[in-house]
This record gives C-alpha cells, sequence and structure tokens, in this order.
C-alpha cells in the first residue's frame, strides 16, 4: 500500500473518491469522503465527520492508500485444468 506523506494529499484522495485506511488496534479504518464530509468505517463502527473534525481526531495518524486484495480472484488456468481433469 502507498502511503500519503501530507494533510494536502490525504485531501487530494480524498476528494479524488479514491478509499483510504489506517491501521489502528482493532485492524484497519476505511476513510472515504461522503458528500461533503469524511466517513470514517471499521469492523465496529461508521460514521461521518466534517474534514476539520476528522483532522482534528485523525491527524497524527499514518493513511494508506487502500488497494483492493486480488488474491482471490479464480485462475483462468487452474480452472481450465480442474475441468479437463473432471471430464476424464
Amino acid at each position: 500500500m502507498q502511503e500519503i506523506t501530507s494533510i494536502q494529499q490525504l485531501e487530494e484522495v480524498l476528494k479524488a473518491n479514491i478509499i483510504v485506511c489506517t491501521p489502528s488496534k482493532k485492524g484497519l479504518t476505511y476513510i472515504t469522503m461522503y458528500k461533503d464530509n469524511v466517513r470514517i468505517q471499521n469492523a465496529f463502527s461508521r460514521y461521518t465527520l466534517t474534514f476539520h473534525d476528522f483532522l482534528d481526531l485523525y491527524g497524527n495518524q499514518t493513511f494508506y492508500i487502500y488497494e483492493k486484495d486480488h488474491d482471490g480472484e479464480i485462475s483462468l488456468e487452474k480452472d481450465i485444468e480442474y475441468y479437463n481433469w473432471y471430464h476424464k
């Protein structure tokens, strides 16, 4: 994951509707823009703050651009191999 290095970059990334995450003691917290506010979500809660309030609470955190894990995709080669063995 790519680390966000400044508040300006964080604001630009969020305004581009890119998901940002930050690690916490209970897992990852995900941050997105929702209308003109910032939505914060983790496994236990979801709430919306103004950008100013968000910076007051989370300004000292380390943020990363969220990249979806693609390991769960079906491999076409393995799929073809499976069906070739299945029909023998």
